[in-house]
């Protein structure tokens, strides 16, 4: 893989992650307005089957995928779900009926627990005929189970392992093909992309769980949420194509942060948390949707500085690899 497609993905996930920490702190219930609805349904709809693409396509080498994911995931997954039980329940006002729920993955360690089934069964899912098929009609039926729910992330990983798979599969000459789109072409079907979600989410004004796809569809409305869905997925590969062929492939500040996101994925919601206790209920910002935006993106540009800076990453690294000495052995 030649230099410009790493820096590409790079600044890729250095994009995305920043979305992320958007998305985590635009609080709707405190802040509602067309605008923030729309910017966050708009997030929301594409940044995490990209980052889950991106995830798939680096993980051709199967075999390796496996023999890695305990020491890259497991841990992380449960000092995550340690330490946000300890924030939640001892650290924040209203958490003192908190519990410790090691199953029912909070906040963002559910992709943690995604990736580690992902990685681990990937070398087995690829022997299945037409198994990226097979995923989409998965994601798509999952919602009609009261199983496929937040225990496990199941509701999640079910919609969401299509996109790994279409990662897994991806080849770099189609990447080069998605590039060669003018970029012009791209731009318009933005545009019309973002018209379709701004109807969805300030018209329409669909539930906020059919981008959350935490949970089975609505008992009353099963066909309707099918087909959010099957609009969701539409939109999604959409987006994924977009940002592709629009993100540049040469070294940004976006590069060192795409090299730093898994960090600051681990660590931002301590963040967002303090934020949510203390943050939410400022007069002002109610009345000015532009202003609370505009606080929501610069609060968010200092968490994924702070996040992103080298210390930071060193510390998370001698912390995990002293925890990965402690409880994995060499084997020769």
């Amino acid at each position: 893989m030649d230099e410009k497609r790493i820096l590409l993905f790079d600044n890729l996930k250095g994009f995305l992650i920043f979305l992320v920490v958007i998305g985590h702190v635009i609080d709707l219930a405190a802040y509602p307005s067309n605008l923030t609805r729309f910017i966050y349904f708009w997030i929301f709809y594409f940044h995490m089957p990209l980052f889950i693409f991106i995830m798939g396509y680096f993980s051709k080498n199967t075999i390796k995928c496996r023999q890695q994911v305990f020491e890259q995931f497991f841990f992380p997954y449960l000092a995550l779900i340690a330490l946000t039980f300890i924030q939640v329940r001892f650290l924040l006002p209203m958490g003192e009926n908190t519990v410790l729920r090691v199953l029912t993955p909070k906040g963002s360690s559910w992709f943690l627990l995604a990736m580690l089934i992902w990685k681990f069964l990937l070398h087995d899912l690829i022997k299945i005929r037409h198994v990226l098929i097979f995923s989409l009609a998965l994601g798509l039926l999952a919602g009609f189970s009261h199983e496929f729910g937040n225990v496990l992330a199941m509701g999640r990983i079910c919609t969401f392992t299509f996109f790994y798979l279409a990662g897994y599969y991806t080849k770099q000459e189609h990447i080069i093909r998605i590039r060669k789109i003018p970029k012009i072409v791209v731009l318009v079907v933005g545009l019309l992309v973002s018209g379709v979600i701004y109807y969805l989410a300030c018209i329409r004004e669909i539930p906020v769980n059919n981008i959350l796809l935490r949970y089975h569809y609505n008992d009353n409305d099963q066909i309707q949420d099918f087909l959010y869905r099957g609009i969701y997925y539409i939109i999604a590969c959409i987006m994924i194509v977009i940002c592709i062929n629009l993100i540049s492939n040469k070294k940004s500040i976006l590069t060192t942060i795409g090299q730093r996101t898994l960090v600051i994925y681990l660590l931002h919601m301590f963040i967002v948390r303090w934020i949510e206790a203390y943050c939410g209920d400022i007069m002002i910002l109610k009345q000015n949707a532009l202003l609370y935006l505009l606080v929501v993106i610069v609060a968010s540009i200092i968490i994924v500085g702070v996040l992103s800076t080298k210390w930071v990453q060193n510390l998370y690294n001698q912390f995990f690899d002293w925890i990965n000495s402690v409880f994995f052995r060499s084997v020769e």
